[in-house]
């Protein structure tokens, strides 16, 4: 193997490895804490506040089950007690329910009316920033949310709920390492052929003193002699007939490669639309797509992706509902050839 080839290999492998790498000790984690609190989100409120309340008993508290009546504003819900003092526990439990600074004071209100040596602030969604700079100017309040609310929570939960986060971004994962792996084959191609030799042929180099020898030039070759009886004339040299050349691509279409790449393209942002479950490739033209509910719904959304790719427009859309919803597939397409 050429050296150059030999560094372009090396280079692709070592992009390869290390975005792999990152997705799936990194990015996989998050993904799988994403999806996790997401299904946490929607329960009911009583079987949420059981597992939050079942994570403190295993810091250390002891809770009381009910909540109780505070003075101050919530979100104070419970109270719990550590080493002979009072504690509080507020929680920010929905899918919607953004942690807002207004929030955090009501908590430290309720802190100091009732004489608690501190709170803990659940949140399952978004937390604002103008939230955390509040809580930084507040010791006593400790915030659990994202990845650290979903390690306490999660060996609290039925394992059916945890496989399916696992699962949910173990997928996300693989896909985004396929796309890495194609993104390594072609900076791996790219550097092979910058770093390759120059196809122009080189003069040897002649010593300094040494004797040139003359090298005679060829003779011509002798004319074809004329047939008898024909006066002779000169013959030109006949020039090469000109080689057959490769047909041009078609302006405007892309390659097989591209269209490969824009198909992942387009799953990957399907898939991370609001409501999706997922969404692959099952054929060059039709796209599957697993709804959570109604499909009309989503519709518009996944027919903008598509809009973004020419080759892609008019390309089938199989919508796959629950497999318990006893709702059809649906097949759609967003637009015609």
């Amino acid at each position: 193997m050429s050296f150059h080839w030999l560094l372009a290999a090396i280079v692709a492998a070592a992009i390869g490895a290390a975005a792999s790498a990152w997705l799936w000790l990194s990015r996989r984690p998050q993904d799988e804490a994403v999806a996790g609190l997401a299904s946490i989100a929607g329960m009911r409120w009583r079987e949420f506040s059981r597992f939050v309340l079942d994570a403190m008993r295993h810091r250390g508290y002891e809770v009381d089950p009910e909540p109780v009546a505070l003075t101050g504003t919530r979100p104070a819900e419970f109270v719990m007690h550590r080493d002979g003092r009072k504690w509080l526990l507020g929680c920010r439990h929905g899918e919607h329910a953004g942690l807002e600074p207004r929030t955090v004071h009501a908590l430290e209100n309720a802190l100091l009316a009732n004489g608690a040596a501190g709170a803990v602030l659940v949140a399952t969604s978004g937390v604002g920033q103008d939230a955390r700079r509040a809580l930084a100017s507040l010791p006593r309040l400790q915030l659990l949310e994202g990845q650290a609310l979903w390690r306490e929570l999660a060996p609290m939960l039925p394992e059916s709920l945890r496989d399916e986060a696992a699962t949910a971004a173990s997928r996300q994962a693989g896909r985004g390492m396929r796309l890495a792996w194609l993104a390594a084959l072609v900076a791996g191609v790219a550097v092979g052929l910058v770093a390759g030799p120059d196809t122009a042929p080189t003069t040897p180099a002649i010593e300094a003193g040494a004797p040139v020898a003359e090298v005679p030039a060829p003779a011509a070759p002798a004319p074809a002699p004329a047939p008898t009886g024909t006066p002779a004339r000169e013959t030109e040299a006949s020039e090469p007939a000109p080689a057959a050349s490769s047909p041009a691509p078609v302006a405007g279409m892309p390659s097989p490669t591209e269209t490969a790449f824009d198909r992942s393209q387009v799953a990957l942002a399907v898939a991370a639309l609001p409501g999706i479950t997922d969404a692959a490739w099952v054929s060059d033209s039709t796209l599957l797509v697993h709804l959570p509910g109604d499909a009309d719904e989503h519709l518009p959304a996944i027919c903008g992706i598509l809009e973004g790719y020419p080759s892609l427009r008019a390309s089938r859309l199989q919508l796959q509902p629950p497999p318990d919803s006893g709702q059809r597939v649906r097949f759609r397409q967003c637009q015609m050839y």
